[in-house]
């Protein structure tokens, strides 16, 4: 039992030298990015992150902290002096971050630790000593705490990047096309050259393989990149996903459906209204006399469509809602661009 417990527990583990395969799509949210980009064994792949649709999907094998940078050539970042409220944001993702690390590194070390005593029991023909017992129950309940951590640390990952996004958008004047906010003269990059990335902004963790959508937004004069899983159903061609970034709990009404979305939260309607039809939804913010209505939200039910809409706070205050919406197609059964792929087995 200990032998295969062990087993699985190695399967899992966060190593940062194991290596993932995914696909992700970038989407921007408060600027353009088109200096961006990251290394594939030493080479400087370039990105262009737009914030009105989302990028061709990227196919990455390596180790599962990708890291995003800006070439040795390409423009200078964003200075804009940061808030004491995204400073302070920050400063929590950070904290997080690094506590989900530590955890991580101890994880695997416990991991390691049960395995040998797993191994070095299944070659001698003595019982294990109380000892030994006592040394694996330690260990394991170390193990469960470690993991614990993590998730923890995870949520809070997760919680410091939606409060980023919403400072950004009460950043923002309204009625401000954020293709404006990084209007400026056109340049041509340079094409980077090997091991040119010089000066690195941001880096996503990926837990598992899979397909992801990163949404990339400006802390300080670095990017933080908040990963969704864009796994199988999740968030299918047909649905409309909605991250809440009012500050307050909101209530999306249609025929039929209600669904709460809390502050910070997002959530998936997978069929507002029956295929090749409009729908006209509902939403409500919490004033002082009760829910109030903020916006109203038509939409047109395809079902090769899915829309991702970003609700934000509006100067008009009060319980209006902004919306501000990114719709994709479903790609036709081509390719993704694939970086450092892995290559079949030569058969003999």
């Amino acid at each position: 039992m200990l032998l295969v417990a062990t087993s699985l527990s190695a399967q899992t583990i966060p190593n940062e030298e194991v290596k993932v395969r995914i696909r992700f799509r970038t989407l921007s949210f408060d600027a353009p990015i088109k200096d961006i980009g990251f290394l594939d064994n030493g080479e400087f792949r370039h990105l262009n992150i737009a914030t009105d649709a989302f990028s061709a999907e990227q196919e990455y094998v390596g180790p599962r902290n990708l890291q995003f940078g800006i070439a040795e050539d390409a423009g200078k970042p964003l200075t804009r002096p940061p808030s004491p409220e995204m400073q302070a944001a920050t400063q929590r993702l950070n904290r997080a971050k690094t506590a989900s690390l530590k955890a991580s590194e101890e994880y695997v070390e416990i991991t390691k630790l049960l395995q040998k005593i797993g191994h070095q029991s299944s070659e001698r023909t003595k019982p294990l000593t109380q000892a030994d017992k006592e040394q694996i129950t330690a260990l394991e309940a170390a193990h469960s705490l470690l993991t614990e951590q993590m998730m923890a640390a995870s949520k809070e990952i997760e919680a410091a990047g939606w409060q980023i996004l919403r400072l950004q958008s009460l950043s923002r004047p309204a009625g401000e096309n954020p293709e404006s906010v990084a209007k400026k003269k056109e340049e041509r990059v340079p094409a980077a050259k090997k091991s040119t990335v010089m000066n690195p902004t941001a880096a996503v963790n990926f837990p598992h393989d899979g397909r992801y959508l990163l949404l990339f937004s400006h802390a300080r004069k670095d990017q933080e990149v908040l990963a969704l899983d864009d796994a199988e159903g999740i968030f299918p061609y047909g649905s409309q996903m909605l991250i809440n970034l009012t500050g307050t709990e909101i209530e999306v009404r249609y025929p039929g459906q209600l669904i709460r979305i809390p502050a910070n939260g997002h959530s998936v309607i997978k069929r507002a209204a029956p295929d090749y039809e409009y729908a006209t939804g509902e939403i409500y913010t919490h004033g002082p006399a009760g829910p109030e209505i903020g916006c109203t939200l038509r939409s047109y039910q395809h079902p090769d469509i899915r829309t991702l809409y970003f609700l934000i706070p509006t100067e008009v205050g009060g319980t209006a809602v902004g919306l501000r919406g990114i719709q994709e197609r479903k790609p036709k059964d081509t390719p993704a661009a694939s970086v450092n792929p892995v290559k079949p087995a030569k058969s003999k």
